[in-house]
């Protein structure tokens, strides 16, 4: 049988009949069955097959280090009239200047021009027509790459326009149109003739013409208003809106088998049925008729027809569906919420805001024998949106987080913000948040219908709440009043840190005082509490994405999975896998939501190990990175793209997830290739082995949060451990030499805690705002924000120490082992928060670890806790070089180390000092874009920064002060001010430097009311 493929139109360019009988379309795109090569490639990800998958955020890169000439082919598969070549260049300095179009007969060549070479173009969309001619081979031949003078070559997209045959088979154009819906380029006419599809005899048809319709709903409402919905007054609405829920999984298996390549392919559909009937043949209540069917039809696959085979495959899809439900002990029901997709800016500090998304939706009771779904809230809350939910372990209780939206849109003022949220100087968080209310925490019984409202701050939201076994409940917020650490200057996103809803309901406490992002809570069968966390230390700001655990009462925070691993660069909404100690979670990128791939982790093989991760859901391509590990014994699932959110484990081997269809028109940030759309994410069982089945899919919004609804096991209560009425907690360290290879016995003197401090967030004013390396210049940023000393304790002679740490908010704290002269030895790449009255023991001087408690004593155990030895300049303020440095260098250096022609060119005098030293390497410093390996002993600071070892050779008797001003600002790894960066001030000015009064880091900390608090807005 030959295989017919079809393509989708990219540019927006309409199907036209010609007198030949071909149609006018794009004719180099894969799914023709063309192929592409190029002259060289930058890496996997940058492939010369970029250029023709009909993805405008998929390119073509050249390698480094491949000058030019440049030249990339494609084989067009047959001979095409063409007659217009589209190039779709990356825009800013890297449009391609000179190039050549070529055709030819062989792959080898001759090569003829097209037209005259292109010479100094500066179109990043460039449109070259040319009398129509036959070929088969294509070349863009390119002679000067760019304009900036880069040497590579990058193409996203290469149209080729010409005439190819179509066939008039009403499946095989069903499919083509549902092709070029999901490109957003089907003209209103070819829709029509599309969506009239719905109505045909033929269920292949109808299942393509129905994902043709959702795509153009989904595409309609990806922004901040819906243009097509339920009441929408159009007769393919109707139609759209009548398709049942058992219609709907039978679509769903032809629209999977569609996008897999098999629906035009019998051998593939039959090597489907023969995988399908193996996974589940042996399983109770399995139908014998099945086997007869099996063996009938195996040695007479070749000479069924294709439509036999398709109609045999979808047939026992459906049987089996039924099996596998029943199998997985869900029960009857379950429960979701729906609403619409995200069309804000999609990095982690911009999904939890509550104008992220648009009015709509409503938690759903889900019967899972009819798919029928019963509305809970039913308008009651009035314009809003959930934002997160769970269900108590009885399944009679439900928390959510609810964003009231009585004014929608937001004010025309910031309407540049939707729907181009990738336009990350236009998100107007600060007006925004001055404007819109935030999310609550709402309660709703389950039995009686009664919804409690539970919290109802007017300008901090609480999202993602969770119920702890206790009855209390965990949430992430963003009331710590603190802004991510990067990112441009106009943004005021704010951070999400756990916070705690006390189980009578009157009082909130925060759990971490971690100065970044703090999010995704998941109760784990232990009892502890999972959550994703973004740090921004001294390391690769990318990589950075772990899972960490702590008590529900805040203590024993640490790492869990991938403190140290680059990639995946995300893995979150990580939860118990069953009663496993395995986690299920989501692989993501780090600017993008949390979607992607299923993964399942396992701590135990090694936190840092990529062979602790199995990918369920193989073969997804995810926003940036890549997914290490292998697949799971029982074999797991190969996807045809599209993404995954929300799991959560049914048993150990099945689970519930939402999954939605690649969409390339709803991308929604620049570093993602594709999205989904605003009604993109239907429920699914899913599991090990590779089954996947539909259980609730709306037709406008999307489905998320899936849960069981019957009584769950309950995790056991933790004892809670913790002393509010402490301003501190105790570390306890038997033996800081543990795991310090090379590091001589007796060497290690002191500890110095150090805290990153964050970016603050004050109403009315924004961001306070501290990037040294977008600043100051700086392209090695060394720190993404300002430091201050807490102080330094003693170690003892048997390498012990004992002391106090404080647990105010905000408190991220980190620790250096020095020497005797206060010199760093290791320094600690992350940060660690405490919980008051928290007594924390652990063995060696780690960069970060599981942490355990320690066994032995130590000497320092015996006495009571050290207090830290703050710093000349004290323990509130950060480092400043202008203060505390550059007076030592006046004082020591700038005598020889000035003037025109200072000594050795090293300029120290004041203005100059900063720059002379980081831009001659005068210090080992970490920045910004490192790795995140653990650091060795002396690999960074003083030990190893030139500057030091010059002036303890210069300057052996350097006063003590001034010794350990210097030592202590290099071991801070060399921060260039104090001061913060204001967008804007009290009295009206706006981007100046200036001070900022941080609070006590000794502070006690405090509860706040779940209700009634306030914050006067302008």
């Amino acid at each position: 049988m030959k295989k017919v493929l079809y393509g989708i139109v990219l540019g927006c360019v309409a199907l036209a009949g010609t007198a030949q009988g071909a149609d006018v379309m794009n004719v180099a795109l894969k799914v023709f069955g063309t192929r592409s090569w190029a002259s060289s490639e930058y890496g996997e990800a940058y492939r010369a097959d970029g250029a023709i998958d009909g993805l405008p955020q998929v390119k073509w890169n050249s390698a480094l280090g491949k000058g030019e000439p440049f030249w990339w082919i494609v084989d067009l598969r047959e001979p095409c009239e063409i007659q217009e070549i589209v190039i779709r260049h990356e825009a800013g300095g890297n449009v391609t200047s000179d190039f050549q179009l070529q055709r030819a007969d062989a792959p080898e060549g001759p090569w003829t021009d097209l037209l005259a070479p292109i010479v100094g173009n500066k179109d990043a969309l460039s449109r070259h027509a040319f009398a129509p001619v036959a070929t088969r081979y294509v070349r863009l031949f390119i002679t000067k790459a760019e304009q900036n003078g880069n040497n590579y070559a990058r193409i996203f997209e290469v149209e080729v326009m010409g005439r190819r045959e179509m066939s008039d088979d009403p499946l095989r154009k069903a499919f083509l149109y549902e092709r070029m819906m999901n490109m957003g380029c089907l003209s209103d006419e070819q829709f029509e003739a599309a969506a009239k599809g719905l109505a045909s005899d033929d269920v292949f048809v109808r299942a393509l013409a129905y994902a043709t319709i959702a795509q153009k709903v989904g595409q309609a409402n990806n922004g901040a208003t819906v243009e097509i919905g339920p009441d929408t007054d159009l007769p393919w609405v109707k139609a759209y809106a009548a398709v049942t829920h058992e219609e709907q999984v039978q679509f769903d298996y032809i629209r999977h088998a569609a996008l897999e390549g098999k629906l035009f392919d019998k051998e593939a559909l039959w090597k489907d049925f023969e995988m399908l009937y193996t996974r589940t043949k042996d399983l109770p209540d399995f139908d014998d008729g099945w086997d007869h069917t099996y063996y009938d039809h195996r040695t007479l696959i070749d000479i069924l027809p294709e439509e036999e085979i398709r109609d045999i495959w979808l047939s026992f899809r459906e049987d089996i569906a039924r099996l596998l439900v029943y199998q997985s002990g869900i029960g009857d029901k379950i429960l979701v919420y729906t609403r619409y997709g995200f069309h804000y800016k999609p990095n982690v500090c911009g999904t939890h805001v509550s104008w992220a998304y648009k009015p709509g939706g409503d938690i759903l009771e889900v019967s899972l024998k009819d798919g029928s779904a019963r509305p809970l809230l039913n308008g009651r809350l009035g314009p809003g949106h959930v934002h997160g939910m769970d269900v108590w372990y009885d399944g009679d209780r439900v928390v959510f987080a609810w964003a009231p939206q009585p004014v929608w849109p937001p004010p025309p003022e910031f309407e540049t913000v939707w729907p181009k949220p990738q336009d990350s100087n236009a998100c107007f968080a600060h007006d925004l948040r001055e404007t819109m209310e935030p999310t609550h925490l709402y309660e709703l019984d389950l039995k009686s219908g009664e919804i409690t409202q539970l919290t109802d701050h007017n300008y901090w939201g609480d999202t993602e709440p969770v119920y702890l076994p206790s009855g209390a409940i965990v949430f992430s917020s963003d009331r710590g009043a603190h802004s991510p650490s990067c990112d441009s200057v106009n943004n005021d996103l704010s951070d999400l840190n756990l916070y705690e809803l006390t189980a009578d309901r009157k009082r909130i406490r925060r759990l971490l005082n971690h100065k970044d992002i703090d999010m995704h809570p998941r109760v784990l069968n232990n009892g502890q509490i999972a959550y994703l966390r973004w740090e921004y230390q001294e390391r690769n700001f990318m990589e950075v994405h772990s899972v960490w655990v702590t008590k529900p009462d805040g203590s024993r925070v640490d790492a869990l999975f991938k403190q140290h691993l680059a990639q995946p660069y995300g893995v979150r909404l990580a939860g118990s896998l069953g009663d496993s100690p395995r986690l299920l979670a989501v692989a993501t990128g780090h600017h993008c939501l949390p979607q992607g791939p299923l993964v399942i982790l396992n701590p135990a093989v090694g936190v840092n190990s990529p062979d602790g991760i199995e990918v369920v859901t193989q073969g997804m391509r995810i926003n940036e990175g890549g997914v290490p590990g292998r697949p799971p014994a029982e074999g797991g699932r190969v996807e045809a793209g599209g993404f995954y959110t929300d799991p959560m484990a049914v048993t150990e081997k099945s689970f519930l997830a939402s999954y939605g269809f690649d969409a390339p028109r709803a991308v929604r940030y620049t570093y993602e290739a594709a999205d989904v759309d605003s009604n993109g994410y239907g429920v699914y069982l899913v599991d090990v082995y590779g089954n996947k089945e539909l259980l609730f899919r709306d037709p406008w919004m999307g489905a998320y949060g899936a849960q069981v609804l019957r009584p769950r096991k309950k995790p056991p209560v933790l004892t809670d451990t913790t002393d509010r009425s402490l301003n501190h907690a105790t570390c306890m360290i038997p033996n800081v030499y543990q795991g310090m290879d090379g590091v001589a016995r007796g060497e290690i003197r002191h500890i110095r805690i150090s805290e990153a401090l964050p970016w603050p967030i004050v109403p009315g004013e924004g961001v306070k705002r501290w990037v040294e390396g977008w600043t100051n210049g700086d392209k090695n940023a060394t720190r993404w924000c300002p430091v201050r000393v807490i102080g330094t304790v003693p170690v003892e002679a048997d390498g012990s120490a004992h002391f106090k740490v404080p647990v105010t908010d905000s408190a991220s704290v980190y620790f250096q082992a020095l020497d005797e002269n206060f010199m760093e030895v290791r320094r600690m790449r992350s940060s660690v928060s405490f919980a008051p009255g928290e007594n924390r023991s652990c063995n060696g001087c780690h960069e970060t670890r599981t942490m355990t408690d320690a066994e032995g004593r130590g000497t320092a155990l015996m006495r009571p806790p050290s207090e830290p030895v703050p710093p000349a300049w004290g323990a509130k303020v950060p480092i400043h070089f202008d203060r505390d440095v550059q007076p030592v260098l006046t004082k020591h250096c700038a005598r020889c180390h000035s003037g025109d022609e200072p000594k050795g060119g090293l300029d120290f005098t004041e203005g100059k000092a900063f720059r002379t030293i980081r831009d001659k390497k005068l210090v080992a410093i970490t920045h910004c874009n490192m790795n995140g390996e653990i650091t060795k002993p002396k690999q960074y600071g003083s030990h190893a920064s030139p500057l030091i070892q010059a002036i303890r050779k210069q300057d052996p008797f350097m006063p003590e002060a001034d010794w350990l001003a210097l030592v202590t600002w290099v071991d801070a790894n060399t921060p260039w001010t104090g001061a913060m960066f204001h967008r804007r001030t009290p009295d009206g000015r706006e981007n100046v430097w200036g001070t900022y009064d941080w609070p006590d880091p000794w502070g006690y900390p405090k509860d706040t009311p779940a209700m009634g608090e306030r914050i006067t807005r302008k």
